[in-house]
């Protein structure tokens, strides 16, 4: 059985998915996570976002193959630059705190790994390629407005398992 797991890094509610994979690259089962931290601003999340990925990693297998994080580059011209490096500094925490159980670890950029697709789109993709829709029982513990978190995650487990191609 492989592990893969796909974190999408936010301030206030990070995606995680753990999907096992069968012979012949099967996906035997999904399991979908959010690491949640609260403050007015996002610097006042880092240090409990910390905690919550650092306790998420106890509901994951004792071994993982594979583990995607998505990464984040500032773009020129973009108007709130703190803003990208502050979801920056959650993808690394998620790194340091899940890179010692894993045996391989990627770090794509979004347009590495989805492309230049509309979310809304490309979020379709995934759930339909998953066979999995937004109501599937896998992701009923996670409230509503924190799935795409979770779809996200679940994309970037794909995108290991297709060969890190889009």
């Amino acid at each position: 059985m492989t592990v893969v797991v796909g974190i999408d890094p936010d301030t206030k509610a990070t995606g995680i998915c753990i999907a096992s994979v069968g012979a012949g690259g099967s996906i035997r089962r999904y399991k979908f996570h959010v690491a949640r931290a609260k403050g007015r601003l996002a610097r006042d999340r880092r240090w409990e976002m910390a905690f919550a990925l650092d306790q998420a990693t106890d509901l994951w297998p004792s071994t993982v193959d594979d583990l995607a994080i998505e990464f984040q580059a500032t773009r020129p011209g973009d108007p709130r630059p703190n803003d990208i490096m502050a979801v920056q500094a959650v993808a690394g925490i998620a790194l340091g705190v899940a890179g010692w159980i894993v045996s391989r670890a990627w770090t794509p950029l979004p347009h590495e790994w989805k492309g230049s697709v509309p979310k809304e789109i490309h979020q379709r993709r995934i759930l339909k390629e998953a066979g999995l829709t937004l109501d599937s029982p896998e992701l009923a513990g996670i409230p509503r407005g924190q799935r795409t978190h979770c779809v996200d995650a679940l994309g970037l487990c794909l995108w290991v398992l297709r060969g890190r191609k889009l």
